[in-house]
């Protein structure tokens, strides 16, 4: 029905192997990625960015949206933030 991404489209694991665009990454590099996710998600600003995108899209919908495109943009703009926040959840805690 719709063509929404998922995190296993945008990064894999094989075994403990990290793939990122297709390319398999090496340890040092995904082991710098993690840590890089881990410093994301503890910060105040990205949680507060988080609130914020999510109060201001649902403001937008529900005050200012005029049909059902509308409605559409502003839940999928929610749905890419989640597959963020899924994706730095990912790096920190990789599938096994």
């Amino acid at each position: 029905m719709f063509c929404g991404l998922t995190e296993d489209d945008v990064v894999k694991f094989y075994g403990k192997k990290l793939v990122l665009g297709g390319e398999v990454l090496e340890d040092k590099v995904a082991d710098k990625y993690r840590a890089d996710a881990s410093r994301i998600k503890e910060t105040e600003l990205w949680g507060e960015l988080v609130r914020q995108v999510e109060i201001s899209s649902n403001r937008k919908i529900f005050e200012q949206g005029k049909g059902g495109d509308d409605l559409f943009f502003g839940r999928a703009m929610v749905f890419n933030l989640r597959l963020i926040e899924k994706l730095l959840d990912l790096f920190i805690n990789p599938k096994k």
